[in-house]
């Protein structure tokens, strides 16, 4: 298993107008670039395509700078379902995909994550495995859409993909993790 949906009626605090992520200005980055260290503002850190029709993924860190409550309330959310955690507002982040984006597994220790659908969350389809041999995952991989206020824990350290439903982006608030899918859903009310 590597992909488990444990609620779908998240709300997005009145207080954050979706608006918002079709304006923040756009930093481009290529992988293995280094990271701005400590950046003051909110803004998308766009991954640029390995090769040309690839689509984009985009990050938007330290959202908790311009929006502590909305951080916040991320955080309270994901509380209800895994009181044990650990977390910090300075984890939540939102994510943006604009099509589609090929088979990968995440880095920099980012595990599994906790992925909410705030905006067009139908305009892709999540396809995701539990394995990390590239060979087999087509054979193995399991086909997820994500809606609007559903929530999802992901594991990212094995084969998973982005594929475009419709050319608009999707919006996600994320919350990534060092631990594994297994410690994480195993901390889950009710797993």
């Amino acid at each position: 298993m590597s992909f488990i949906e444990f609620d779908k009626e998240f709300t997005v605090p009145e207080e954050f107008d979706l608006d918002i992520l079709d304006s923040l200005p756009i930093h481009k980055h290529k992988y293995g670039q280094a990271m701005e260290e400590n950046p003051t503002t909110l803004y998308w850190t766009e991954y640029q395509p390995y090769q040309q029709g690839d689509g984009t993924i985009s990050f938007a860190r330290k959202l908790y700078l311009q929006y502590p409550s909305v951080a916040q309330h991320v955080v309270d959310y994901i509380h209800k379902f895994f009181p044990t955690l650990q977390l910090d507002v300075q984890r939540v982040n939102l994510i943006k995909t604009h099509g589609s984006i090929r088979q990968h597994m995440d880095e920099s220790n980012r595990k599994c994550s906790i992925n909410i659908g705030i905006k067009n969350a139908t305009g892709a389809i999540t396809k995701t495995s539990s394995t990390r041999n590239h060979f087999m995952y087509p054979s193995v991989a399991e086909t997820h859409q994500c809606q609007n206020g559903h929530a999802y824990l992901l594991d990212t350290s094995c084969i998973h993909q982005v594929i475009a439903t419709n050319d608009k982006p999707r919006y996600l608030f994320t919350y990534g993790f060092g631990e594994t899918f297994e410690a994480v859903s195993a901390m889950r009310v009710n797993s």
